[in-house]
């Protein structure tokens, strides 16, 4: 999930639940009364296929929703803002270019000034402050380099050497970096067979 970081200014959350109460007002008005909701927004006669129309409905419909729920955080929720903004700006476009071609009556470009354009400033407002506050909290939330190296020395535990069976002493450790005392093996074979017993065999 997209987070963001500050508190949104109030006007924030008022404009957004507006922009919500305007496309909940709207929309069940188009899906309940498709025909009278079509004159009302500036068609000369209701279109055709109504259940389009009823579906266009649906679509405001579900903007309010967003709109709404953008509303609780506008920072947090700047992305759905901007999917608003984008369709407050294509759908004017498009329904210009359908007059200019002579598809729809011209009566549907009165509506687009209290539909469309008296939110593109503060929506891309809200889009902006949203984008700038979310750059801060990617940084913060980035994980800190380690101090420690990957290629540390490993230090190497020395190795004891066994204890003598008639000493009460505790077993000397053998030197990691020196040869400076007797192998494990020797001493052992010097505990277990006293050198005295082997000087008949050396004389």
């Amino acid at each position: 999930m997209i987070t963001a970081v500050g508190q949104a200014p109030a006007w924030m959350r008022i404009c957004l639940w507006a922009a919500a109460l305007q496309c909940l007002v709207w929309g069940p008005f188009i899906i309940l009364a498709p025909q009278q909701s079509a004159i009302a927004y500036g068609y000369a006669t209701a279109p055709r296929d109504l259940f389009l129309w009823q579906g266009m409905g649906l679509i405001i419909l579900l903007y309010g929703v967003g709109y709404a729920v953008a509303g609780t955080d506008p920072l947090r929720h700047w992305l759905t803002v901007a999917i608003g903004l984008l369709a407050k700006t294509l759908g004017p476009i498009g329904m210009t270019w359908a007059v200019l071609q002579g598809q729809t009556s011209p009566g549907v470009l009165r509506l687009i000034p209290i539909h469309d354009v008296i939110w593109w400033l503060p929506f891309a407002l809200i889009v902006l402050r949203g984008i700038r506050s979310v750059s801060p909290a990617t940084a913060a939330a980035a994980p800190a380099p380690s101090s420690r190296s990957d290629h540390a020395p490993v230090e190497i535990p020395p190795v004891a050497s066994p204890a003598d069976p008639g000493s009460s002493s505790p077993p000397a450790a053998l030197s990691t970096r020196g040869h400076s005392s007797p192998h494990p093996i020797v001493t052992a074979a010097s505990t277990c067979l006293p050198l005295n017993s082997l000087s008949p065999l050396l004389s």
